[in-house]
């Protein structure tokens, strides 16, 4: 099986909305574990949520790699997830809220996504401290207010993102990782990042009502190559079929 998008130094991001209802077909092609994952969850929206961005996974690997196949994975002991099989070449890593879902593969190495709703800027704002840096800080207050809700989504999606990529979660303190407000770019990064902050670079999309963060180091000499792709996730669609540029 040949990846379509292994010629490039590329992230491809899959993103697509939550439908009210699954189509059972689809289940099918989750595990055990993760269907046990989800029944976890309270509330109906963020089991939704979870199943979607499972199932997500397993169409868009079937698009990069163009076939189908039973993806399964297993996680390292700080939670970040690896394919098991049908192969193990291929970095990924993938996001649900309520509403939305994301996946971000790569061939070329490790890679964070992250998808959060403009609304969340109202709870941000009220925690500024725990999670941003005084510089970044003092460049929010220079911007005009209406702009400063939206710098702190991007940013929030942005970290998560790289956090989510070099795999080691909250042991990683946010404030540490500092980003520039334009672009949205690491300026500084702690030394778990083991690279320059300048070898890695982020992407964050606006989306109907969403902001999707992606990160990956692509290395210092290396251009930004970020592929966004969309589908219809509605019982009765087919995803293969209907990914589309964004």
């Amino acid at each position: 099986m040949r990846c379509a998008h292994a010629w490039v130094n590329m992230v491809t991001v899959y993103v697509a909305p939550v439908p009210a209802q699954i189509a059972p077909e689809w289940l099918l092609r989750l595990s055990d574990a993760e269907l046990a994952r989800a029944d976890r969850f309270v509330r109906l929206p963020d089991r939704l949520s979870y199943l979607m961005a499972h199932v997500l996974l397993q169409f868009a690997l079937d698009a990069y790699c163009a076939g189908q196949a039973c993806w399964r994975y297993d996680a390292d002991r700080y939670g970040k997830p690896y394919l098991v099989s049908p192969r193990k070449d291929i970095h990924f890593n993938l996001s649900h809220t309520t509403g939305y879902v994301a996946v971000a593969l790569s061939r070329r190495g490790p890679v964070g996504v992250d998808v959060e709703s403009d609304a969340r800027a109202e709870a941000l704002r009220d925690m500024d401290a725990a999670w941003l840096s005084p510089q970044e800080i003092a460049a929010l207050a220079a911007l005009p207010p209406k702009d400063q809700d939206t710098q702190r989504v991007a940013w929030w999606v942005a970290k998560e993102a790289l956090i989510k990529a070099v795999g080691l979660g909250l042991r990683i303190s946010l404030p540490s990782v500092v980003l520039g407000a334009n672009p949205v770019q690491p300026a500084h990064l702690p030394d778990a990042f083991t690279q320059p902050h300048d070898a890695w670079q982020v992407s964050v999309k606006a989306l109907a009502g969403y902001r999707i963060g992606v990160a990956a180091p692509f290395g210092v000499s290396s251009a930004r190559a970020v592929t966004w792709l969309s589908t219809d996730l509605s019982p009765g669609s087919t995803p293969i079929l209907m990914f589309t540029q964004q």
